[in-house]
């Protein structure tokens, strides 16, 4: 999946698919919306600066709308994992959000 800091949006029916790669900056904020009808559970995840390793922060399993905040240059995506994935349609969305002052 690609890098990017404009929006980004998938819809999910299936595993192993999700959002690209939201970039952020040190004081970044995205908006991060889970809509549509679906037997599923949507991971938050979270890397720091380039790195590889992917943190999973939360997930969602219904309707969401959140925003996320955070101290340092990272990235951040919604992903459906690995045998998270039963049926319907996940619309999910990551948005950049109005940065920190």
């Amino acid at each position: 999946m690609a890098n990017t800091r404009l929006p980004t949006i998938a819809t999910i029916t299936a595993q192993n698919t999700g959002t690209d790669w939201l970039l952020l900056p040190a004081g970044g904020a995205a908006t991060l919306q889970v809509s549509g009808t679906f037997v599923a559970v949507i991971t938050l995840q979270f890397r720091f600066g380039d790195e590889s390793a992917v943190h999973d922060v939360e997930t969602y399993t219904a309707a969401t709308l959140r925003n996320f905040l955070t101290y340092s240059p990272g990235q951040v995506r919604l992903f459906c994992k690995t045998g998270s994935f039963t049926s319907g349609a996940a619309v999910i969305e990551a948005r950049p959000g109005k940065q920190r002052e």
